[in-house]
C-alpha cells in the first residue's frame, strides 16, 4: 500500500510539470527555426560591413566581368 501511495504521488508531481514545459515550448518550430537562421546571417552581414573600409565601398567590377 506504501509503494502504491508513493507511485501515486509521484505521478501526480510528474503530470503537475508537463504544463510548464509545454509554455516554454516554440508555438512554431520551423519559424522559430528560420527566424534564428535570419538573425545569425543579419550578424554575420553586419559584421562584415563594419569591418569594410569606407572607401571599397564604391568599388565595381571591371568592363570584363
Amino acid at each position: 500500500m506504501k509503494l502504491r501511495t508513493s507511485l501515486l504521488v509521484f505521478a501526480v508531481l510528474a503530470l503537475a510539470g508537463l504544463p510548464v514545459m509545454a509554455q516554454n515550448a516554440p508555438k512554431d518550430p520551423l519559424s522559430t527555426s528560420v527566424r534564428n537562421g535570419f538573425k545569425a546571417i543579419e550578424k554575420n552581414l553586419i559584421g562584415a560591413a563594419e569591418k569594410m573600409p569606407e572607401e571599397n565601398y564604391g568599388l565595381r567590377p571591371g568592363p570584363q566581368i
